[in-house]
């Protein structure tokens, strides 16, 4: 099994789950300091402590 990411073994559904902002890390290539302070529209409170985002969201931004 590859560690490598994908995206062509994604389905549509998957794109639209809510991932820990860890996971938006991985998918994003950007901290998750980094996600909350360029992009707070699209981080997702989960829980009383969590933070998230939309995979598809985490995969279309770009850290520039």
């Amino acid at each position: 099994m590859s560690t490598k990411f994908d995206p062509d073994d994604v389905s549509s559904l998957e794109l639209l789950r809510i991932v820990p902002l860890n996971e938006a890390e991985y998918l994003s290539g950007m901290t998750a300091e980094d996600l909350q302070r360029r992009f707070p529209d699209k981080i997702i409170e989960i829980g009383e402590n969590g933070l998230g985002m939309r995979a598809m969201d985490a995969l279309l931004l770009t850290p520039s």
